[in-house]
């Protein structure tokens, strides 16, 4: 009699296991996203690589659609040019110009493009800066003509959705490995992809007033990464480009080492 209590015990213990192992797969089936569909258009991703103008064009065109003055296609290019090949800069523009979506939009090229790994955009307030990274947090989930053609990047975060929750990001995997997704209040970090240019990249904002020194990410593989090119729009301080008559003029400044993305001001005038 105890060797068939036994035999029962033991078999409603595997009968147990077995309900957990399926359940398990079940959910890992229904968290998995994968496979990722495929580049839409290849040969228009690679022009779009090679030219921030482009990138603009192609995939923003609601933005960027209308034809642009010789003063945009300046900044356009001084910005490409720094984050491509180093240095500083610092443009005064009017306000309602465009200075924001073009330093948004540029922060989304340099990290599709893998050409840094942690941008620190910085705006004149914290609230400021956090509606920075709202934009680019809809762009990269919604916007159709990025995702067609940056599948590894904006799939995973279409997939979460808007209104991703903590356990969602955590929950989610791609062939089987976690994305590792975060997007919090003041930063994103992108999906960690095999063969992502973009893998575990991380794009943070910052108040101009608040800490920037000593910024620093470790991505899912365990790299430290030092913040590559800075973006500061509409800075209050009259030291940064605003003018008595310039009815609130503001300033685009990027580079690719920003002493001033770790607390200094940065160097004023053009």
């Amino acid at each position: 009699m105890a060797r068939q209590r036994q035999f029962t015990a033991d078999g409603q213990a595997l009968r147990h296991a077995d309900q957990q192992s399926r359940y398990r797969e079940s959910q890992n089936r229904l968290r998995d996203i994968g496979p990722l569909p495929p580049v839409e258009d290849p040969a228009r991703r690679q022009q779009d690589d090679d030219s921030l103008r482009f990138f603009l064009e192609s995939y923003f065109p609601g933005t960027f659609g209308l034809a642009r003055s010789p003063d945009h296609l300046e900044v356009i290019e001084q910005t490409e040019r720094v984050i491509k090949d180093g240095g500083q800069m610092a443009l005064a523009m009017p306000r309602g110009s465009g200075k924001s979506s073009i330093s948004i939009n540029a922060a989304i090229w340099v990290l599709l493009t893998g050409r840094r790994r942690f941008v620190v955009l910085v705006a004149a307030a914290a609230g400021l800066a956090n509606q920075l990274l709202v934009s680019i947090s809809r762009e990269l989930e919604g916007n159709e003509l990025l995702r067609a053609d940056y599948p590894e990047v904006c799939y995973p975060l279409h997939r979460l959705g808007p209104d991703a929750t903590y356990q969602k990001q955590a929950a989610q995997l791609l062939n089987g490995q976690r994305t590792c997704v975060q997007i919090k209040a003041d930063r994103i970090t992108l999906p960690t992809v095999a063969g992502s240019l973009a893998s575990g990249a991380t794009v943070k904002t910052r108040g101009l007033t608040g800490r920037t020194r000593g910024q620093v990410v470790t991505t899912a593989a365990g790299q430290d990464h030092p913040p590559g090119p800075g973006a500061c729009g509409r800075p209050p301080d009259p030291r940064i480009g605003r003018q008595p008559h310039s009815g609130g003029a503001a300033a685009v400044m990027c580079c690719r080492h920003p002493v001033w993305g770790q607390g200094d001001l940065p160097p004023t005038g053009r």
